[in-house]
Parts: structure tokens; C-alpha cells; sequence
């Protein structure tokens, strides 16, 4: 079980390569 922490750093991580894959 991954902890809040890590699951929180993953998501964002997710998020930034979606902003970059859409060219922001």
C-alpha cells in the first residue's frame, strides 16, 4: 500500500507529462 504522500507525488507527476503532452 503506497502511503497519501506518494500517491499525491504520482498523480502530479501524471498530471505535469498530460500539460506537456498537450503542448503547455
Amino acid at each position: 500500500m503506497k502511503s497519501y504522500v506518494e500517491l499525491k507525488a504520482e498523480m502530479e507527476a501524471i498530471q505535469q507529462q498530460m500539460l506537456e503532452g498537450l503542448g503547455y
